[in-house]
């Protein structure tokens, strides 16, 4: 399958995530890029009017799959003096990724994923905000809050669990998140229009506040991100305020 894709689409580079190719296209592999990331990109661009890159082909590789996709206009927003954007620009922008956004959590998992924490698909995802390396699926959202608690000092496990016991005994709905919103994954023009939303490889059913809460990961002092995030999705500022605890006593991420 390596051969038969540099066939096609030139010399490829295994070791790169992204790399710009011929024509307007794009090409994304590496290690623990997966097929389920191109199926929720097709199915959203079936579903919504997302702006997202066109997903032309999928190629098993060594480690993963190499994924051949469009290329969308405009720069990553953290390319572009986004902290001197005007009110105006970022009341605009966050309408259109809430018009985005608010399409991505009106879809709901299929019946036969059965409340699984997993990826678009039903397989392992990854979260970099439970941790750096582990990928997996979850039968059920208590088992993953279960294992979000192995990457939290031991000495803080009692004060946590029970500062978390409201929040994570809520039946939240499950809805697909992109798990990885950031300034580098959106794009815009010049005059701070949504262009494109990228890098889905994290993307994964989660309870309903999950994307509010984890946009905001690291992002402490970035404060027009912060501001455009409370703007485009609804806040759930009690979950946030027990996700900012536990962020301080999360290892190894």
């Amino acid at each position: 399958m390596e051969a038969d894709g540099e066939k096609r689409y030139g010399v490829i580079d295994y070791g790169a995530r992204s790399q710009r190719l011929l024509f307007g296209l794009y090409g994304k592999t590496g290690c623990g890029i997966r097929r389920a990331e191109a199926e929720v990109m097709v199915y959203l661009k079936k579903r919504t009017t997302i702006p997202i890159p066109t997903v032309l082909d999928i190629i098993d590789v060594p480690n993963g799959v190499f994924i051949l996709m469009t290329r969308l206009p405009g720069r990553q927003l953290g390319g572009l003096p986004y902290s001197e954007m005007t009110e105006q620009q970022r009341d605009t922008l966050a309408v259109d990724l809430k018009a985005s956004f608010d399409q991505l959590r009106a879809l709901r998992q299929p019946a036969h994923l059965e409340d699984r924490i997993c990826n678009f698909s039903g397989g392992e995802f990854t979260d970099y905000r439970v941790h750096s390396s582990d990928s997996a699926a979850y039968a059920t959202p208590a088992e993953f809050y279960d294992h979000m608690f192995q990457h939290i000092e031991i000495k803080q496990h009692e004060r946590l669990r029970a500062l978390a016991k409201d929040v994570h005994t809520t039946a939240y709905p499950l809805v697909l998140t992109h798990c990885d919103l950031h300034t580098k994954n959106v794009l815009a023009d010049e005059n701070y229009r949504l262009t494109g939303i990228v890098d889905w490889e994290c993307c994964a059913w989660l309870p309903a506040y999950w994307e509010y809460t984890r946009t905001q990961f690291g992002k402490e002092r970035y404060h027009e991100w912060i501001e455009i995030v409370n703007k485009m999705l609804s806040p759930w500022p009690k979950e946030l305020e027990l996700e900012k605890e536990i962020w301080g006593y999360t290892w190894n991420i």
